[in-house]
């Protein structure tokens, strides 16, 4: 089972802010709560020594996909003349699936194994590959496609012709998504649903995490841009838990972890995949065109705040409790897209922190925070704007 761990990533201005802020606050750890809750999600490029620390007690993120739809098909798109090898469609037209794929497959196990990786559209007509799909499962699709169908990649070019299907001449297999000029997330890449973001991620060797994170990272622009008293701090730390970055380098090179180095094109971004125990094959988990595939939901929220005696207090939202019998436990369950966060938001965290901030336990910044924050909307700042 793939586990993912996410630490708010940030800009490198936020970084060196952050850094000094969490030395401020070590002086007067009252300061201000949000500050608090900053210091538990610190960034992977300015801290990186505190990775397996940090992970203990981050939110997990454990995904299942979600039906749902695709962009719809562009018609304005030139299409190549010279022959096309034979190909996985991520869209295929209803008829086309049915009389040229389905019916060509007369074994009903293999025939329902595409089933199983086509979902249909029935407002657009149209068969959808899912994103999810694996390299592995990609392949074996294409040995479906080759062994039980007749069909060549110029077949497939001129279904999507016929169709208004848009795709990349030089790459058929990716399409080309057509995307409302009106839709404020038209920048944006989505999964299947927009609960899911495909991202373009340069993934750390064990040569560029060395150089960073073990041999030279006071060359690095984020240091240097450091104050004094934050350097020698970080130094402090990275000293303090080499033995860290050197399990972490042993895990990349075994490909047993994988680490983001940007994100988008963005550094001082972070994600990772694997347990750091077994062997993983990172296109697993990327959809056909290479994005990685990260799932904002499920989600748990929760809200920090320091009680009346000085203590560090964390309420998790998203749990209810049931008596049965004599017994009583609590049941975590998972918020599984933004309709139910935003439900969420409304019903349980804003009363929440209304009452804490009457008392004076939630400044107006982290109240704010609080009551506003849309994880949609802050995944997509962090990666897309």
């Amino acid at each position: 089972m793939r586990e993912e761990y996410f630490i708010d990533n940030l800009s490198e201005e936020t970084i060196i802010r952050m850094v000094d802020k969490a030395l401020r606050f070590q002086k007067n750890k009252k300061q201000d709560n949000k500050v608090a809750h900053l210091l538990k999600m610190i960034p992977a490029v300015a801290c990186m020594a505190l990775i397996i620390l940090a992970i203990n007690i981050l939110p997990m993120f454990r995904h299942e996909i979600d039906d749902g739809e695709i962009s719809g098909p562009n018609a304005n798109t030139e299409v190549r003349t010279s022959e096309v090898a034979l190909f996985v469609p991520k869209l295929v037209e209803k008829s086309f699936f049915e009389n040229s794929v389905l019916a060509a497959i007369k074994d009903k196990r293999i025939r329902n194994i595409m089933n199983a990786y086509y979902y249909y559209q029935a407002d657009k007509g149209y068969y959808a590959l899912d994103t999810s799909i694996g390299a592995r499962e990609k392949n074996m699709l294409l040995e479906y496609y080759e062994q039980y169908t007749k069909l060549t990649g110029d077949d497939l070019i001129a279904m999507y012709k016929e169709n208004g299907i848009g795709y990349d001449p030089e790459n058929p297999s990716r399409l080309i998504l057509q995307r409302d000029p009106n839709d404020p997330y038209s920048h944006v890449r989505f999964g299947a649903t927009r609960d899911t973001l495909l991202l373009d991620v340069e993934w750390y060797t064990p040569e560029t995490y060395e150089d960073e994170f073990i041999n030279h990272y006071k060359e690095q622009d984020w240091y240097a841009r450091l104050s004094d008293e934050a350097k020698i701090q970080y130094s402090a730390t990275r000293d303090e838990y080499r033995e860290h970055y050197e399990k972490i380098l042993n895990q990349i090179k075994e490909k047993t972890t994988y680490i983001s180095r940007t994100i988008n094109g963005k550094s001082g971004t972070y994600v990772s995949v694997g347990n750091g125990e077994e062997e993983i094959d990172i296109s697993e988990y990327c959809d056909l065109d290479g994005y990685y595939i990260f799932k904002i939901y499920p989600y748990n929220p929760s809200v920090f705040y320091i009680d009346e005696n000085g203590e560090e207090q964390y309420k998790d939202f998203g749990k209810w409790t049931s008596t049965l019998y004599y017994s009583t436990f609590t049941y975590t369950y998972n918020i599984n897209n933004q309709t139910e966060y935003r439900e969420v938001l409304k019903n349980e965290i804003i009363p929440f922190c209304d009452d804490l901030f009457e008392r004076g336990l939630l400044t107006q910044y982290s109240y704010d925070y609080y009551t506003t924050f849309d994880p949609l909307e802050f995944y997509i700042d962090l990666w897309f704007n």
